[in-house]
């Protein structure tokens, strides 16, 4: 918890020449844990500008983000993630959280289903798809891609039951 004394360490680090996305990532969650929220978002914006793809740098910005009831902001950058990284069930449960805060209940319910079907938890996935539908907010096609995703997963929970998972899927997931 000596946050001075490690930020000084990363200090010293860079100021010998170390540039590696970890070193970056790690002077960025000082920051956080540190309670310098601000300092923090803009240690990740930097280092992501240098290492766009670092995965702990592009999970860790939008959590920070969420700290800062920035939900408007996590989540779109989750979501510009989401579209290199469609199948990233940790970027879709960070847009969860962050449309969630941003009073955005469908896509919310949208990605947590996401999540849960990364996770092979198909009837969890069938069950936020369900309340996808149900919610407010969103557009016509915010709700027939949530439609759509909802009926392959049902078609998906039906094949298990009656003992035919889909090619690809194994029960140890579930």
């Amino acid at each position: 918890k000596d946050f001075d004394q490690a930020l000084t360490q990363m200090t010293l680090l860079e100021r010998d020449g170390a540039r590696h996305p970890m070193i970056d990532a790690l002077a960025a969650q000082v920051l956080q844990q540190s309670g310098k929220l601000e300092a923090a978002r803009a240690r990740h914006e930097a280092a992501l500008s240098r290492y766009p793809e670092h995965l702990q740098l592009v999970y860790d910005y939008p959590r920070v983000l969420l700290m800062l009831k920035r939900y408007a902001e996590a989540a779109s950058f989750a979501e510009d993630r989401l579209r290199r990284r469609p199948a990233d069930g940790t970027l879709h449960q960070l847009a969860a959280e962050a449309e969630a805060g941003h009073g955005q209940d469908l896509k919310s319910h949208y990605h947590q289903g996401e999540y849960y079907a990364t996770l092979g938890d198909v009837k969890g996935a069938v069950q936020q798809f369900e309340l996808a539908v149900k919610s407010r907010g969103g557009d016509f096609q915010d709700i027939q891609v949530a439609e759509a995703r909802l009926r392959e997963l049902r078609e998906q929970q039906r094949k298990m039951k009656s003992g035919r998972a889909p090619v690809g899927f194994t029960f140890g997931n579930s």
